[in-house]
């Protein structure tokens, strides 16, 4: 018996120093594991795509380049504005290796100055060392007609203010028709265009903050009516 009591106990020892051999195996391994050295990086963050019309599709592309010592993953691009797409053109890189990110931007009826952002999420192969890059698309919305400026404030202090609308008296689709107001309580004078003159009715019952359009109607079928935003703030 005490012979069986002292074989139990040297195979309880070996399986004890096995296990604790294979922790330090593995606690080593890890520790042995060398880090990302370099990056994956856009070649430039910021793509300008200039001025653009009102609904209309612009695009160009980012190059996106891997100077880390490993190959990595392309997840789907996430977007900032639905009114964005973008495409990868490959999904996974090694070491040295660059792609493209072609995207597109419908521009909508909005004017003025645009940013939308991109960004890619990278893993390596086998999903870990998860990082994310991202770049943004720049661009300025323009119509056939020009705005100036694109939005406006009324307030009690300063009730008057004025915009320009201007399109090419060459041209026959080219003609402001009328400029009126949505709200009763902005009046507006169209009398001397291009320049529109308007002005913040106080004694209307209405709400002391508002958001307001001034619209201007075209003869243009691609921008047949413009919105000029008024913050209205009667407090």
């Amino acid at each position: 018996m005490k012979s069986l009591f002292i074989l139990a106990g040297a195979f309880a020892a070996i399986s004890v120093g096995s296990f604790i051999s294979r922790f330090a195996s593995a606690n080593r391994s890890e520790q042995a594991l060398p880090a990302v050295v370099g990056d994956v990086r856009f070649v430039e963050p910021h793509l300008n795509l200039g001025s653009a019309r009102l609904n209309e599709t612009i695009g160009g592309a980012f190059t996106i380049v891997n100077e880390s010592d490993r190959t990595v993953t392309l997840l789907d691009p996430f977007k900032s504005c639905s009114c964005t797409d973008a495409q990868l053109e490959r999904r996974t890189l090694g070491p040295g290796e660059q792609c493209s990110l072609k995207v597109s931007v419908s521009t909508g009826t909005k004017r003025g100055k645009r940013a939308e952002t991109v960004s890619v999420l990278l893993t390596d192969p086998d999903g870990s060392n998860q990082r994310q890059i991202v770049g943004r698309i720049l661009f300025e919305v323009k119509g056939v007609f020009e705005v100036d400026p694109v939005q406006l404030t009324l307030t009690r202090a300063e009730p008057r203010a004025t915009f320009t609308v201007r399109g090419d008296p060459t041209a026959d689709l080219h003609t402001v028709l009328d400029v009126k107001s949505n709200h009763r309580c902005v009046k507006v004078d169209a009398s001397a265009l291009p320049l529109v003159k308007l002005e913040l009715d106080l004694t209307t019952p209405d709400e002391a903050i508002l958001n307001v359009d001034c619209l201007v109607y075209t003869n243009n079928p691609a921008e047949d009516t413009i919105r000029v935003p008024i913050r209205v703030r009667k407090e």
